[in-house]
């Protein structure tokens, strides 16, 4: 029969109670069922992998020591011992934080802590997402050059490559279940992976419900199936197999098979059980290709929509090309966008082209005339950097009634203002109220970013997207249909480095230039709905 995960939890947090009032009768049961039980030790590891900081303050305080540290795979030797009241607060915080664990840990673990804890710095990356291929994650999707904290993950199927801080790499193959505890530490649940660990990543440590794999510097596989039974291989040098009290090591060309209570024996290993770096290239390889060919296809669409206005994809014919074509088939604003400054660069794939801006002068010129009711803009961006206080994706070059600014903030918040006609567009008085969302964050940069955003002059809407899903929304108090004329991409016509003859300083808002790239941009005289900005996204995303 099986058993009620949250029962067994209960009993644990029963057990550890009473240990921590010091009934040594409680902790030898604990101790006995902790090596007898696979289920017990794999549900007392989560609730300890839920958060990282806390498992920490235990291995720091000894407290893992207490429950004779063999009998947890991930358990170190004991660290110095605490004071007597030290510890028994600790155990206090421990199983009160435990208790958190059966419904919402993540939420209420900083309450518990002492108020040392809670102010302690934000956690660092520790391993980055290198490559994917066809990778489907639970939850959320995240994108390639995503750096990872400590945490659950679940790839639902695909083919990944995380790269930890120490040097390590782990191949990892769908459907997956792993938590990342440090950078020399991953407790995998089930799927499959390979890790090469150089030299200087010797320790490099994967655990298991039942058993520690320790690499020494070396190649490995590991495959475990959600009934808990699994096999290791050793490709390359040595590993340590840590189980309960007992070490094994595995050399070269040796491998062993293990069941859910962890007993383990000699056994083959075939090739196809492990993912390699052969597989992850040529999935890659079909990937890539099928990308290419899904994003073709939705920006021909794009091009060929009755509204589009603007609809480049930034691919010239020659490296020296200084000009941009404008493929919206059926658009009359002009076919030409010159280059001012900027210059070619890699997109957001490899063979993609894109153009990066680097200084105050580089700029896309381009003329687009008339009056709309509805707008929608559209861009794929890499931003390097947001030293301004605003950073201009498309800006008027001249202001009437109804120009638009869509610009980035300095603290990455997407911004939409349009000219009212009611006073000087040099005082704010001359703009209607400014619609932003948070876009890039301090990790978005050097990453690409899909933004969008909409606008609709009959509602005052507007609406703000970032990688295909609405960030935020607003509406002007005085809508008029969006104008447009001549216009900056990445930068405006006064934000260019001044002449040696002008005199006059000029204010920090002066400077509006992007820093970053762009490899697509679009904009159409109607109001995408939100399925066909996911959609578009999607079918773009590195």
């Amino acid at each position: 029969m099986k058993r009620s995960p949250a029962a067994v939890d209960r009993r644990l947090l029963a057990l550890l109670a009473a240990a921590r009032e010091g009934d040594l009768a409680s902790r030898t049961n604990l101790n006995s069922w902790l090596r007898e039980d696979a289920f017990a030790r794999e549900r007392l590891a989560r609730l300890l992998v839920d958060e990282q900081a806390l498992h920490n303050r235990l291995r720091d305080e000894q407290l893992i020591a207490l429950l004779d540290d063999s009998t947890l795979p991930f358990a170190t030797a004991p660290a110095a011992p605490a004071a007597a009241g030290r510890t028994a607060r600790a155990w206090w915080t421990w199983a009160a934080a435990a208790a958190v664990a059966l419904g919402f840990f993540s939420l209420a673990v900083f309450r518990l802590l002492p108020s040392s804890a809670a102010a302690s710095p934000e956690p660092l990356p520790v391993a980055v997402l290198q490559n994917q291929a066809e990778a489907t994650w639970r939850g959320a999707p995240i994108p390639d050059g995503t750096a990872l904290l400590a945490g659950s993950l679940a790839l639902e199927s695909g083919i990944v490559a995380l790269e930890f801080n120490n040097g390590a790499r782990v191949i990892i193959e769908g459907p997956a279940e792993f938590d990342i505890l440090s950078d020399d530490h991953v407790f995998f649940h089930s799927g499959r992976l390979s890790a090469e660990v150089p030299p200087p990543a010797q320790g490099f440590t994967i655990s298991t419900p039942t058993m520690r794999v320790v690499d020494l510097g070396t190649r490995f596989g590991l495959s475990i199936s959600p009934d808990g039974t699994g096999l290791v291989r050793v490709d390359k040098g040595e590993v340590e197999i840590h189980k309960n009290q007992t070490q094994r090591n595995l050399k070269e060309g040796e491998a062993l098979a293990f069941d859910r209570s962890g007993e383990i024996e000699p056994s083959l290993f075939p090739d196809s059980l492990v993912p390699s770096e052969d597989d992850l290239r040529e999935r890659l390889a079909i990937a890539d290709s099928l990308r290419k060919r899904r994003w073709n296809e939705s920006f021909t669409r794009i091009s060929q929509d009755s509204a589009a206005l603007l609809a480049c994809n930034f691919s010239p014919e020659h490296p020296a090309d200084r000009t941009i074509i404008n493929l919206a088939a059926k658009s009359a604003v002009s076919r030409s966008i010159s280059l001012v400054g900027a210059s070619w660069s890699e997109g957001r794939w490899p063979g993609k082209s894109a153009v990066e801006f680097s200084g105050t002068g580089d700029r896309l010129r381009l003329d687009a005339q008339g009056y709309h009711q509805r707008l929608t803009m559209i861009c794929w961006t890499r931003v390097d950097n947001l030293p301004n206080e605003y950073n201009g994706l498309l800006m008027p070059n001249g202001y009437r009634a109804g120009s638009v600014q869509w610009m980035l903030r300095r603290d990455g918040y997407l911004r939409f203002s349009m000219v009212n006609g009611l006073d000087s567009p040099g005082t704010p008085e001359g703009w209607d109220r400014v619609i932003i969302a948070p876009a890039i964050a301090p990790t978005d940069l050097g990453r690409w970013v899909f933004l969008a955003t909409t606008y609709d002059s009959i509602t005052g809407r507007v609406i703000h997207y970032r990688n295909g899903s609405a960030v935020g929304e607003g509406r002007l108090e005085r809508p008029l249909p969006a104008h447009l004329g001549s216009m900056g991409v990445g930068n405006w016509a006064g934000g260019s480095i001044p002449s040696p003859s002008d005199k006059s300083p000029k204010p920090k808002s002066f400077y509006r230039n992007l820093v970053g790239r762009i490899d697509e941009l679009a904009v159409l005289s109607r109001v995408l709905t939100p399925d066909e900005v996911r959609a578009y996204y999607e079918a773009g995303r590195p």
